[in-house]
C-alpha cells in the first residue's frame, strides 16, 4: 500500500536534502512510512497540497526540469511558495 504525504521540511531535513540529495528523501520517506505520527503536525493539506500535486503532474508531463514546484506555487500565489 502506498499513499501521498507532503510535509514541510525542518531545518535539519532541508540541510540533509541539500547535502545528500535523493538519498535523504528516500530515508525521510521511510521514516514517514514507519513513524507517521511523528509527522502529522507538519503535513501540508488543502490548497497548497492540491497546487503541489498539480505542479508535480505538470512537471512530469512536460519533462523534468522545465518547471519547478516552487515556480508553480509562486506563479499561482499559493502559500507564497514557501510553506
Amino acid at each position: 500500500m502506498s499513499y501521498e504525504c507532503l510535509i514541510k521540511l525542518n531545518a535539519e531535513e532541508l540541510r540533509d536534502y541539500h547535502g545528500l540529495g535523493w538519498l535523504s528523501i528516500q530515508h525521510l520517506a521511510n521514516r514517514i512510512n514507519y513513524f507517521v505520527g511523528d509527522y502529522n503536525d507538519r503535513k501540508i493539506t488543502g490548497p497548497l497540497l492540491d497546487a503541489a500535486i498539480q505542479a508535480s503532474k505538470l512537471w512530469s508531463s512536460e519533462g523534468a526540469g522545465l518547471m519547478s514546484v516552487r515556480t508553480y506555487l509562486d506563479d499561482h500565489h499559493v502559500g507564497n511558495g514557501h510553506q
